[in-house]
């Protein structure tokens, strides 16, 4: 049987392994029993069937390769939380944005009366002033819903996926729905699921 050695220290030497000499042509291959080539592949780095040996590598480029693959690991839990926040943004935009144009048609409407002259202005500042602390309130609310969620958010983000995956079926979260989830989609099935 034929092995190969993807190390290039063996290539054209013979060297001795269990009491037997393996000789290696220049392309790393060497004929063996079959006993000693289980040996080989089981027991050392580097021996393959003939074919089927993959690159050599040294220990540098297993190390910059491992380095690398766990700086992507970051940068992609760091999008992921850059998409999570630009979510929660786009929402607080698009509150902002319904209450900038509530008070935008109120403004126009009491324009409009002002210069039809069917409200004397004393009158209309209470009234809007009446609308104004409605309003107010409304903002007060909102700002403290999302203080809330906020908080639930910090507070989920500190559990592991074991007691995320267990809040979520507390609160009515099917394992289906879950499913092979990361923690993140885990938090934003929670989130969904207790904002409606």
């Amino acid at each position: 049987m034929k092995i190969q050695s993807n190390n290039p220290y063996y290539k054209g030497k013979s060297v001795r392994f269990k009491n037997e000499t393996v000789k290696f042509d220049n392309k790393g291959v060497a004929e063996v029993s079959a006993e000693m080539a289980e040996y080989l592949t089981k027991e050392h780095k580097g021996f393959f069937e003939e074919g089927k040996a993959e690159p050599f590598k040294t220990q540098k480029e297993q190390d910059i390769e491992k380095f690398t693959g766990d700086v992507q690991k970051k940068y992609l839990e760091e999008i992921s939380k850059l998409k999570a926040e630009k979510e929660f943004l786009l929402k607080k935009i698009e509150k902002l944005e319904v209450s900038e144009k509530a008070w935008r048609e109120n403004y126009i409407k009491l324009e409009k009366k002002i210069k039809d002259g069917a409200v004397s202005l004393e009158r209309e500042a209470t009234e809007t002033k009446k609308e104004g602390t409605a309003i107010e309130a409304d903002k007060k609310k909102e700002e403290s819903s999302e203080k809330a969620e906020e908080e639930l958010i910090a507070r989920l983000e500190q559990l592991s996926k074991d007691e995320l995956r267990a809040f979520a079926i507390e609160n009515g979260i099917s394992e289906a729905e879950i499913g092979q989830k990361r923690e993140k989609g885990i938090i934003e099935l929670i989130l969904n699921k207790l904002s409606k």
